[in-house]
């Protein structure tokens, strides 16, 4: 692999590792914004984080064996944008202009894109070692979302009186 596809590689790894910080933000904000709903928002903050770690344990891979993988389906302003898009919301929190119901909207769609749902498909590899990271990372991801998508659903069905 040339050194500029490993260096884009590298790069696109470290902007998932931004983004999962970045929701780690936004739900952190949450924990403020939701007091009696605290400890489910410290359960979101602490997944983002465990996420981030995950992404640390694919750089590492990745560095290790670069020549073993190849770039996936989200490249770095696609990454970038999203990021920034989460700071942004984080920004409108703080400042009141959002309402529940906004915000859980917001949450619907953080936890239902595909960086959420398969952050591992930032690259590609058919080494049994990153099969393998991938297997166990999928069913935490799954329930992670899972449980924020229902929680959102049904504070939004909620909040428009159905």
């Amino acid at each position: 692999m040339p050194k500029r596809d490993q260096n884009q590689l590298m790069e696109e790894l470290y902007h998932l590792q931004n983004c999962e910080l970045a929701l780690s933000v936004f739900y952190s904000e949450l924990v403020a914004l939701f007091p009696e709903e605290r400890y489910f928002w410290e359960e979101a903050v602490s997944d983002e984080i465990n996420h981030a770690r995950w992404v640390v344990k694919l750089i590492v891979m990745v560095s290790g064996k670069i020549d073993s993988f190849s770039p996936g389906s989200y490249r770095t302003e696609l990454l970038k944008t999203f990021t920034e898009g989460v700071y942004r919301e984080v920004d409108r929190i703080k400042k009141g202009e959002h309402s529940r119901w906004e915000i859980f909207g917001l949450i619907l769609n953080y936890e239902r894109s595909g960086l959420e749902l398969r952050p591992y498909e930032v690259v590609h590899s058919s080494l049994q070692e990153f099969q393998t990271m991938i297997a166990l990372f999928k069913p935490e991801l799954a329930i992670h979302s899972k449980r924020l998508i229902d929680y959102a659903s049904q504070k939004m069905k909620v909040g428009a009186g159905t």
